[in-house]
């Protein structure tokens, strides 16, 4: 059942009547600088900071049902650590790694058209993105300046090492209006590669074959199906912030309520960059 705090929102806002669902631009790319945000550089030597602080980083989870289980569940190509946490989650999801999957997930390409769902209630589960809008406390002691960048409310977020010949499921994910998320490359090497390959149910189309470049930040229409892969040579592992940021509402004490930027585009709060406080 969607009993997720966007459900809820939509339902509550009509946010969905204020979203322009054909796009004018399904794909963009900036520099860091051009966002105002800290070089790679800085960004990398703060998530090494933030590894050794949390032990580790570990595997993508998913449960023995998952179609990609191989006899363990945690990947062992597909590791990192989770920006933001449910502090109202079971203990996987009050952890430093938290949106890396989750020991009960059965699916990767998209939660709407889970043919067997493995909660009942979304709310405050792997499922549910709102709730994982409180970043946890060892990456904020890091990370909050790169975080203050973005004058939204992060949320489903993490950082991820793809090691070589890993080639991750084909996936959708939230409509723009609940989340958009920006896909910060870090360490790389030029096979690795982002897919992007269909239509979204509004009738956007991208197809997209591209090698993204440390220095920049990306982002794209997530309704249409995407993955990262290794075409082969890597010789180590590519590393990225996923960060991702609530275009539309904010924290208001255990509520929500809109923020000053509702029903403004998710690409147009980009392309005009008055989401970056920090921007030239």
């Amino acid at each position: 059942m969607l009993n997720d705090k966007f459900t809820g929102l939509n339902e509550k806002y009509k946010a969905f009547d204020f979203y322009k669902e054909k796009l004018d631009d399904n794909f963009l790319e900036f520099t860091l600088e051009e966002l105002g945000m800290p070089t790679a550089n800085e960004l990398y030597s703060k998530t090494l900071k933030i590894v050794d602080e949390i032990g580790d980083i570990k595997g993508w989870h998913m449960s023995d049902s998952h179609p990609s289980w191989e006899g363990d569940t945690e990947s062992s190509k597909y590791k990192g650590f989770s920006i933001c946490m449910n502090p109202n989650g079971d203990e996987h999801l009050q952890s430093p790694y938290a949106s890396l999957g989750h020991p009960e997930l059965n699916w990767t390409y998209s939660r709407i058209n889970n043919p067997n769902p493995p909660w009942k209630d979304d709310k405050d589960t792997y499922y549910d993105t709102y709730g994982f809008s409180t970043v946890h406390p060892i990456i904020d002691k890091h990370y909050s300046k790169f975080l203050e960048c973005v004058d939204l409310l992060p949320t489903r977020s993490r950082v991820m090492w793809e090691y070589p010949t890993h080639v991750q499921n084909w996936h959708l994910d939230e409509v723009l209006w609940c989340a958009i998320r920006f896909n910060i490359p870090l360490v790389t090497e030029p096979s690795y590669v982002l897919e992007i390959d269909g239509t979204d149910e509004y009738g956007n189309s991208l197809t997209l074959t591209k090698h993204l470049e440390v220095g920049k930040a990306y982002m794209w229409n997530t309704r249409i199906k995407h993955r990262v892969k290794d075409t082969g040579g890597a010789t180590k592992p590519r590393v990225h912030i996923v960060a991702a940021f609530i275009p539309w509402f904010e924290k208001d004490g255990d509520d929500w309520k809109p923020n000053k930027y509702f029903g403004v585009q998710p690409m147009d709060m980009i392309k005009s960059k008055m989401i970056f406080p920090y921007a030239p």
